[in-house]
Order: structure tokens, then C-alpha cells, then sequence
């Protein structure tokens, strides 16, 4: 989902990516979801995301499993 910064609804999706893991659909959502904002226009962006794992790769604070 993408919010403005008062949290209404800009954009929703969903996406099959098939039998995978739960990391790899976390993270293609998350790429997903960025493309989809630049694309509509914005250059700043806040991520939310509760998986660690996927956040830490993005932060680069770990290497990717």
C-alpha cells in the first residue's frame, strides 16, 4: 500500500510471485512497492516493514541470505 504522509490510501496491489519464501515475497513487494511510487511521482519515501531481515539488507547492515 501507498499512504500520503495523513496515512489515506494513494495506490494498493497484490502480486503472486508463485511458491517462494517468505523473505523473497517480503522483499519483491517491498521493490515493488517503491517502483510503484516513484513512478507516481514521489522522491521521498518512508518504508514500514516488520520483517528485520528484509530491513537490515535494505539498511545494508547485513549481507542478503
Amino acid at each position: 500500500m501507498i499512504r500520503d504522509w495523513m496515512g489515506s490510501l494513494i495506490k494498493a496491489g497484490a502480486v503472486y510471485y508463485g511458491h517462494t519464501s517468505i523473505l523473497v515475497a517480503e522483499a519483491r513487494a517491498l521493490r515493488d512497492g517503491v517502483n510503484s511510487a516513484i513512478q507516481v511521482g514521489f522522491n521521498k519515501i518512508v518504508i514500514e516493514d516488520n520483517n528485520q531481515i528484509v530491513i537490515q539488507a535494505l539498511k545494508r547492515n547485513i549481507q542478503i541470505p
